[in-house]
């Protein structure tokens, strides 16, 4: 893990390891004067960023994907690539309680690979699942934060990614087979999926990959690319 200044000069690095092991970091959230950093090993470590060492850390499951902070607990999807099971993935959100930095709870999902984490404006988080080639589909739920109760909203083949823009939840799916783009969005207030994209002038992409919003301006940037060129 890099630390750099806002001139993106390197003035400190941090190298995790479980014995000789590196632990090798793959998201890393904020909060509080602290970093926290999942680990493909399947583990959540704490960070200080005064003294940019490893404070302390906590097991949850191999490969975890987002890390999303509501109130004072920090969500863990716990995708699980390589667990130990039929479709070789977890199922699996860890809350940890930060003040403690204890799991309060590992919620179940009624699906395997969870891998994307989004809040909304209402108090709602939402988990995409992402399909497992041959055996599942992609599927979208929403977490109650407080009691930790999951509710369904699509499975089926949803999407890859999501991001927040106001009270849509946008969403861009992909299809291997066909080589197409699609864009859907979540309307988060009335609770409604609705089955159109957000780009309204006829613009097609091909080959979508990541997409984001501006917290600023509010425009919506969606990466393209084949993964070869």
């Amino acid at each position: 893990i890099f630390v750099t200044d806002h001139s993106a000069k390197i003035i400190s690095s941090i190298e995790p390891k479980n014995g000789e092991e590196p632990m090798k970091p793959r998201k890393i959230v904020a909060h509080n004067g602290k970093i926290y950093a999942g680990t493909v090993d399947g583990y959540l470590l704490r960070i200080d960023t005064i003294s940019y060492t490893i404070e302390d850390k906590i097991k949850t499951s191999p490969y975890p994907e987002d890390l999303l902070i509501y109130g004072n607990t920090l969500f863990v999807a716990n995708s699980g690539y390589g667990y130990q099971n039929e479709v070789g993935y977890d199922n699996t959100v860890s809350a940890i309680n930060l003040s403690t930095f204890k799991e309060d709870k590992k919620i179940e999902l009624p699906a395997y690979n969870p891998v994307r984490l989004k809040k909304d404006n209402q108090g709602n988080i939402y988990e995409l699942c992402w399909e497992i080639w041959q055996k599942t589909k992609s599927s979208l739920y929403k977490l109650n934060p407080s009691t930790y109760a999951v509710t369904k909203i699509a499975d089926g083949g949803v999407g890859i990614e999501m991001v927040l823009s106001g009270d849509k939840l946008l969403i861009m799916k992909l299809d291997y087979e066909a080589d197409a783009t699609t864009f859907s969005y979540y309307n988060t207030k009335k609770g409604e999926l609705i089955n159109q994209s957000f780009i309204t002038d006829g613009t097609i992409i091909e080959k979508g990959n990541s997409l984001t919003v501006d917290p600023v301006t509010e425009n919506i940037y969606v990466g393209t690319g084949d993964y070869l060129t």
